[in-house]
């Protein structure tokens, strides 16, 4: 499919499904095989201030996609989003 003149060949493409710490800590491990990767982030979080996020805001938790974001090198996720995603939600 015309991956043999990438800067890629050769490396497989790696999907992560999960949610907080333990996909971030395999997203970074997966980076020192591929940078290939695809996170797919569960944000079912109903505890803490994620559950108080749910309740009283209506919104989804952003505490398992902030620390995948900032589990990706600065070049993916872009190096904003690194500083920004570090940062906790507080109600």
């Amino acid at each position: 499919m015309g991956e043999a003149n990438t800067p890629h060949s050769g490396q497989p493409l790696v999907a992560a499904l999960g949610g907080g710490h333990g996909l971030a800590v395999s997203l970074r491990a997966l980076q020192r095989v591929t940078d290939r990767v695809t996170a797919i982030v569960g944000v079912a979080d109903d505890g803490g201030s994620g559950g108080r996020l749910r309740r009283e805001r209506g919104i989804l938790p952003p505490g398992d996609l902030r620390m995948a974001l900032a589990a990706l090198p600065s070049e993916c996720a872009g190096a904003d989003v690194n500083v920004i995603s570090e940062v906790a939600v507080t109600v």
